[in-house]
């Protein structure tokens, strides 16, 4: 990937690109829009990006400057309009994912940490996505085209809903712009932390959005398997999930979900190791 056009942009330090998301329509303006383009456009070189050092450069630059944005809340995100949880459908899906990417990433960062980056990653994937660009890299079943971004950030701004045994632990995340699109966290040590309420309509599976609740593991299980204590409180918060929607919902892996045209979804979510675990943590 040829990035020596984009030698400006690899001199910005994390702070000029922090300072530049505090600005209003800070989506629009240069280097933001620039970062975003470059990150999350699909290009010719696009499968090549991972093996590309200065992508992996720009992309936690941008990404710590969002996640410091977000976690001291000078990022503006607000608005007055409607969202969409007009469009939630009683629950008829759970849907499991993992996390892909570098598992190093998760191992040694606290969770704190993984949450913060996650929420910065999916916030830029889905501002990408939703200033109209063809080439973004995120899809879903309600094609909203150029949505106003002013009902974009009304949508997704709400405020992390923490439900964990050790409550001080997160204590950092109260109250902070929450664009995660899982409803749940369930981590290698067995924890879970619930991040959305169920009533919010969040963009986790083509197909199982509208009438789904997302639970994602901590982890990338292309290769390896979650652990025995992350698969038993996986199975335990299905259980109770089952037992709080008695309609007997799917429980199904993301690329196991159709899509509104009957095709299943082009991922490997939640791992390619999940037929091995699948049914362990099932009810």
């Amino acid at each position: 990937m040829n990035f020596e056009s984009q030698l400006p942009l690899l001199n910005l330090s994390v702070e000029t690109i922090e300072e530049a998301l505090k600005i209003p329509n800070w989506h629009k303006i240069s280097p933001i829009l620039q970062l975003i383009e470059l990150l999350f456009y699909k290009t010719e070189n696009w499968e090549k990006r991972d093996d590309c050092e200065e992508f992996k450069l720009l992309r936690d630059k941008l990404l710590a400057a969002t996640s410091s944005a977000l976690n001291s809340r000078t990022l503006p995100t607000g608005a007055n309009s409607k969202n969409d949880n007009d469009l939630r459908k009683p629950i008829n899906k759970i849907v499991l994912h993992h996390l892909a990417g570098d598992s190093s990433r998760y191992e040694k960062s606290s969770k704190v940490e993984i949450i913060s980056y996650v929420n910065a990653l999916q916030l830029l994937r889905l501002t990408a996505y939703y200033r109209g660009n063809p080439n973004a890299n995120y899809k879903n079943e309600l094609n909203h085209g150029d949505l106003n971004m002013n009902r974009f950030f009304e949508h997704f701004d709400s405020s992390v809903f923490v439900n964990s045994d050790d409550y001080r632990e997160f204590e950092l995340l109260i109250g902070i712009p929450n664009f995660i699109q899982y409803h749940y966290f369930v981590f290698s040590d067995g924890s879970v932390i619930q991040l959305s309420d169920h009533k919010e309509l969040l963009w986790h599976s083509n197909g199982g959005n509208s009438d789904g609740v997302g639970v994602c593991l901590v982890g990338n299980f292309n290769e390896v398997q979650p652990t025995i204590v992350q698969i038993n409180s996986t199975r335990e918060l299905l259980t109770n999930l089952n037992n709080q929607y008695p309609n007997d919902p799917q429980m199904a892996g993301h690329k196991e979900i159709l899509r509104p045209d009957g095709k299943p979804n082009k991922t490997t979510c939640p791992g390619e190791t999940f037929r091995d675990w699948k049914t362990d943590i099932l009810p």
